[in-house]
């Protein structure tokens, strides 16, 4: 078995069985503000979400960061690194700097 089978393999099961995936999380490592050139989005590096998937964001700090981007998010792939919580507008100017140092998303826990 080759590293890359197995990343396929991870990346389908928690594809397929999220409540199996659970534990699993992606950092955040760059949030893209909306401009004439970009909407908004999160680059979160090697992510295994697909357009409409639901999932949980935690951790961020800063300014109003916190109350915008904690919870449960449907979310739009805009490709492999980076997505884009549906219906999330941060055009404030009072959001202040995120801090994403601990910033995560995941699977949502499955009740």
């Amino acid at each position: 078995v080759t590293a890359a089978s197995t990343i396929v393999a991870e990346t389908v099961v928690s594809r397929l069985v999220p409540e199996q995936a659970a534990l699993v999380e992606w950092a955040i490592t760059e949030v893209i503000l909306p401009s004439a050139d970009a909407d908004f989005a999160l680059v979160v590096p090697g992510h295994a979400f697909a357009t409409g998937d639901a999932v949980l964001f935690s951790g961020f700090a800063g300014g109003e960061w916190p109350a915008l981007l904690t919870g449960e998010f449907i979310v739009t792939v805009v490709d492999a690194d980076t997505l884009s919580p549906d219906g999330v507008d941060p055009t404030s100017e009072t959001l202040g700097t995120p801090d994403l140092t601990a910033a995560v998303v995941g699977w949502p826990t499955l009740g």
